[in-house]
């Protein structure tokens, strides 16, 4: 099947639509689906999956599929996560960090598992992948292209989104650490953080357990609001499990397989819930100390500011350093304070103070420690700071 003739012909064009649709300051949700307009009419194809991931671990967060059975994520997710395959996202990250399965196969599909058992029975003839990974090894999205009816992508067009990867990288990455309204600290208003829903009665720590297959096993009833508030915050239609849950689980199996020692956790920043965090182990179950029944455990909670730092700095950007003078900062550290701590000199603590004002885009210390705390943490603020 012959394909539309691309509206972008070059990447340079690509990477100047990405940066208008940045500059258009949309939220996370709608950059995603703007994101995906763009790249599917830069380079044609029958379905299209877009999602954003926790840079730290690359698993999605959320995302759209256009196009697609919703049934495939799943599936989909298997075979990334537990099967030997061509063009794995995590490896694409690395670089080339975009590749076709025509090509990664010599022309020969069949060579791949996820093209006989998922994609030769949709008539899918190809697939371009593309992981949105900085230089500093973070990947803050991942895009999946398909075509049917014997259709296969160019090089071109595979260099073309290639080079839109940076501009896409720079959108995510600020939409990541930058998510929605400052609220101030304690106001429980609609932008507050899952902490300080759970000063307020709500669900707190919850469990779900979920079997082979990915169906709940087991939930305790404040997991069932946090999967709401991760399903909503996502358009792909993975429900009741949406992705961030499944695919936590999923790496706890590579893991107990000895596939994978990456760890089986990601941050989620969601619209109505806030920050949450989630985990995921194996269970024994008695009689079977392998865990060969399959199931596992997720552990969804709000997030703290220890499993936030990793994934905020990376969002502003900020070296080890800088995230030193930070916490100080919180703590209401003066400079003459900060450098007896670190044992430097004052003058290079203010060029630190300096390079997080630019960063993070404040003027001032008490708008610093607000932008970064009050929109993240909320009521938490104060017991983590103590923790570091």
């Amino acid at each position: 099947m012959a394909m539309a003739p691309s509206r972008t012909r070059s990447a340079a064009q690509l990477q100047a639509a990405v940066e208008r649709l940045d500059g258009a300051r949309l939220d996370g949700r709608g950059l995603v689906r703007g994101l995906a307009g763009l790249l599917r009419a830069a380079v044609p194809a029958d379905g299209l999956l877009l999602l954003r991931t926790d840079p730290t671990t690359v698993l999605p967060t959320d995302g759209v599929v256009e196009a697609l059975p919703p049934a495939l994520c799943k599936p989909l997710w298997d075979n990334e996560l537990l099967e030997p395959d061509f063009n794995k996202f995590v490896m694409l990250a690395r670089g080339p960090v975009a590749a076709t399965l025509y090509q990664a196969t010599g022309g020969q599909l069949t060579r791949s598992r996820r093209y006989r058992t998922l994609y030769q029975p949709l008539g899918v003839s190809d697939e371009l992948r593309v992981a949105f990974a900085a230089r500093d090894g973070s990947c803050w999205g991942l895009a999946q292209f398909m075509r049917t009816s014997g259709a296969v992508f160019t090089d071109r067009e595979r260099d073309l989104v290639a080079g839109a990867v940076p501009a896409v990288v720079s959108a995510l990455r600020a939409r990541f650490a930058v998510a929605g309204p400052v609220v101030a600290a304690g106001s429980g208003g609609a932008g507050s953080g899952a902490a300080g829903r759970e000063a307020d009665g709500g669900p707190g720590p919850a469990l779900v357990v979920l079997d082979k297959a990915g169906e709940v096993q087991a939930i305790t009833p404040g997991a069932r609001q946090w999967l709401a508030a991760l399903a909503r915050g996502s358009a792909t239609g993975m429900a009741p499990v949406p992705e961030p849950v499944y695919t936590v689980a999923g790496r706890a199996r590579a893991a107990r397989a000895g596939l994978d020692d990456r760890p089986a956790c990601a941050q989620v920043r969601t619209a109505s819930a806030g920050w949450l965090h989630l985990h995921a182990s194996c269970l024994d179950t008695p009689g079977e100390p392998d865990g060969s029944d399959g199931a596992v455990a997720v552990m969804i909670t709000p997030a703290q500011g220890p499993d936030l730092v990793p994934v905020l700095a990376l969002g502003y950007r900020l070296t080890h350093r800088e995230q030193e003078v930070l916490r100080f900062l919180a703590r209401g550290m003066s400079t003459t304070e900060i450098t007896q701590r670190l044992g430097i000199s004052a003058h290079t603590v203010r060029d630190h103070i300096k390079a997080l004002f630019g960063k993070v885009g404040v003027r001032s210390r008490a708008e610093l420690v607000g932008r970064i705390f009050a929109e993240h943490y909320f009521d938490r603020l104060e017991a983590d700071v103590e923790r570091w």
